[in-house]
């Protein structure tokens, strides 16, 4: 088995990392806010019929942890980078600041994997008459933009573990496919 895949959670603060995170690796959903700080996580995934070591990073949203978020995804090789469909302020972050702090720390090597948390939420009549939502084609166009590798929608507090485990597949799949890519260029350099 190779080394360990790190995957970092990335986005401000409250948008459902750590509630993506609990639900893809069959924790009981999380009840009250409290954030995080770091919290890291070692566990192994099935891709491609391999199985394939993982740490799972749960970065700080909030700007005064940001020294510290930073040197926890230093050395990440995916990020999950997510926002909220009912805070519009999160998702023109991804754009502000959370892929310029990436490119600035890990560059662009590193495959991104676009969420939109909170879908469950979208159609709450509550919601829909103060906020402006962010809608599929918003996020879509957003992950084109970015060159993300996937975007995704989902309701963790539904405890969605089919699309958290597609979210987390698509993530080490970017990671696995793009080691097997980088290795075939290296044996068309020297070996011939």
């Amino acid at each position: 088995m190779r080394r360990r895949i790190i995957c970092s959670m990335v986005g401000d603060a409250m948008v459902g990392k750590s509630s993506l995170l609990t639900v893809f690796l069959g924790q009981n959903t999380i009840d009250v806010y409290a954030p995080t700080v770091f919290a890291s996580i070692k566990g192994l995934m099935t891709v491609g019929g391999k199985e394939v070591k993982v740490k799972f990073v749960d970065t700080a949203g909030q700007q005064e942890y940001s020294r510290l978020r930073v040197l926890s995804y230093k050395k990440s090789d995916v990020c999950i980078l997510c926002f909220s469909v009912i805070d519009r302020n999160s998702f023109e972050r991804i754009r502000t600041l959370w892929i310029p702090e990436l490119e600035r720390t890990v560059g662009k090597r590193v495959p991104i994997v676009l969420v939109a948390t909170h879908i469950d939420l979208k159609e709450d009549k509550y919601v829909k008459k103060c906020i402006s939502i962010v809608s599929t084609s918003e996020g879509q166009k957003l992950a084109d933009d970015i060159n993300a590798k996937g975007y995704f929608e989902t309701a963790c507090t539904t405890g969605d573990s089919f699309a958290a485990r597609e979210i987390f597949e698509c993530a080490i799949a970017a990671v696995v496919s793009g080691r097997k890519g980088y290795l075939r260029t290296l044996k068309g350099i020297f070996i011939k």
